[in-house]
């Protein structure tokens, strides 16, 4: 079996505004924010919990229910923070990016488009494109050199698809976003926490009772 991975990345150090948004979209669900750490497994029907991690270029948010992720782009843009970048690994087999700015798809990628796509066609953002070098580095902060790499790296094939993903996220400066929310969970002595030397990590739950 392969790994399932998945994390949203916006620029910049962006803690408060992502747990903001958090709040307001869970609260106004009947959820309360915890100052507890969480010690168990979380219960699918009444809690919630978000691993964000930050840096002065960029903040990665990986949360705990990936049926909700929909819900939560949308969200995350209606507080203006943009553009958001989501990479995902789909059991080892295939990986891809899709970008969201100023309220729509900006383009999105997929190593094998036939098989897998990150989200469905009907989140409101209308038709997606191809999102490649040129495109990302229209949003972000990417030299022209990295361009052709970026194009590369989404042509090139390999055994494990995690590997083509991780090395697009080094280029891009966002090394920890190629993992999960359960991986942060689960293995605290392990990867992916040794690869967070210079990363902020804040830990937030949410209850419902």
């Amino acid at each position: 079996m392969g790994v399932f991975y998945n994390s949203f990345c916006l620029p910049g150090r962006r803690t408060d505004d992502v747990v903001r948004s958090l709040d307001r979209w869970l609260v106004g669900r009947g959820f309360r924010r915890s100052d507890e750490p969480n010690l168990f497994d979380l219960d699918a029907a009444s809690e919630r919990s978000a691993f964000v991690l930050s840096n002065e270029r960029w903040t990665l948010v990986f949360f705990s229910h990936h049926e909700e992720e929909r819900r939560l782009v949308r969200e995350l843009q209606s507080c203006d923070l943009s553009p958001l970048l989501y990479l995902w690994v789909y059991d080892s087999e295939v990986w891809g990016v899709d970008l969201f700015a100023e309220d729509r798809w900006a383009g999105s990628f997929s190593s094998d488009p036939r098989s897998y796509a990150s989200f469905p066609d009907d989140l409101p953002y209308g038709e997606r494109g191809p999102l490649d070098g040129a495109v990302l580095q229209r949003y972000l902060e990417i030299d022209s050199a990295a361009v052709a790499t970026i194009d590369a790296l989404q042509r090139r094939t390999a055994p494990r698809k995690e590997e083509v993903c991780a090395d697009l996220a080094a280029l891009l400066g966002v090394g920890p976003a190629v993992s999960s929310y359960d991986e942060l969970e689960t293995t605290p002595a392990a990867s992916p926490r040794e690869r967070l030397a210079g990363w902020d990590l804040e830990h937030v739950v949410y209850y419902h009772y």
